[in-house]
């Protein structure tokens, strides 16, 4: 499980404003911590500022494990 920063920027395609994908982070630069992550959404905001742009967070839960690939 991790976190992820998206931002969307604004733009207007045929006369109609809309948000599409500018970039994200990967959810394994952010972690577990919910401080960390807030303090970097709020900069994300300074950074991105609205109405230009759109920040959101989401919780990526997935599994993994290790691979021995000695063992394969």
């Amino acid at each position: 499980m991790g976190y992820e920063i998206n931002v969307s920027k604004r733009i207007n395609r045929l006369g109609e404003d809309r948000y599409e994908h500018y970039f994200a982070t990967a959810e394994r630069s952010i972690g577990y911590c919910k401080v960390t992550l807030k303090e970097l959404v709020e900069k994300f905001k300074v950074a991105f500022p609205e109405p230009d742009f759109k920040v959101d967070v989401w919780n990526i839960e997935k599994t993994g494990a290790p691979v021995d690939v000695n063992k394969l």
